[in-house]
């Protein structure tokens, strides 16, 4: 029987989980700084954070996964456009 993955955005509650999800990932990563749940962290609170754009994937209830979309601007000579941003994950 495989396991069923449930995606789901990230609630008020979930932000240590994130973090821990994050650190585990990267622990035996060579080129790793060992800081990128505070890539995470940063965006919230800003106008480039949305709730709805961090998604969590879920195993029964294991957090096995996250991926975080924010705003960016991309600003050119003439003129900028909004775009996405694709955290680490």
């Amino acid at each position: 029987m495989e396991a069923e993955i449930r995606i789901r955005a990230e609630r008020s509650d979930d932000a240590p989980t994130i973090s821990d999800v994050v650190l585990r990932a990267y622990a035996n990563v060579p080129y790793s700084n060992h800081r990128e749940q505070l890539m995470i962290e940063q965006p919230r609170g800003t106008d480039a954070y949305s709730p709805t754009l961090s998604l969590l994937a879920e195993i029964g209830d294991e957090v096995v996964g996250h991926v975080l979309l924010t705003k960016a601007q991309i600003v050119g000579a003439q003129s900028s456009v909004t775009t996405m941003a694709l955290a680490r994950m």
